[in-house]
């Protein structure tokens, strides 16, 4: 259940969230970036031990900071 707004949040900043996180793939949550690392299965363990600690509330969801792949966008599989 991808959040439509973030989806489009992430559209519209994916040049200034490119600069930023260069590639990296970032979590994103209420039109925040809640996590950035330069591999998926980070992103997904960091995911996962906010989720446990309670940290975490809602579905974010993962793409790549960078217009060459912008696709990426995924729902990660530790709900």
């Amino acid at each position: 259940m991808v959040n439509e707004a973030d989806k489009i949040w992430f559209e519209e900043n994916l040049e200034a969230m490119e600069e930023k996180y260069q590639g990296q793939y970032i979590a994103i949550l209420n039109k925040k970036v809640i996590a950035h690392t330069n591999n998926s299965e980070a992103i997904t363990t960091i995911l996962l031990d906010l989720k446990k600690s309670g940290k975490l509330k809602g579905f974010p969801i993962i793409a790549r900071a960078s217009k060459k792949n912008p696709a990426s966008i995924k729902i990660p599989s530790i709900y």
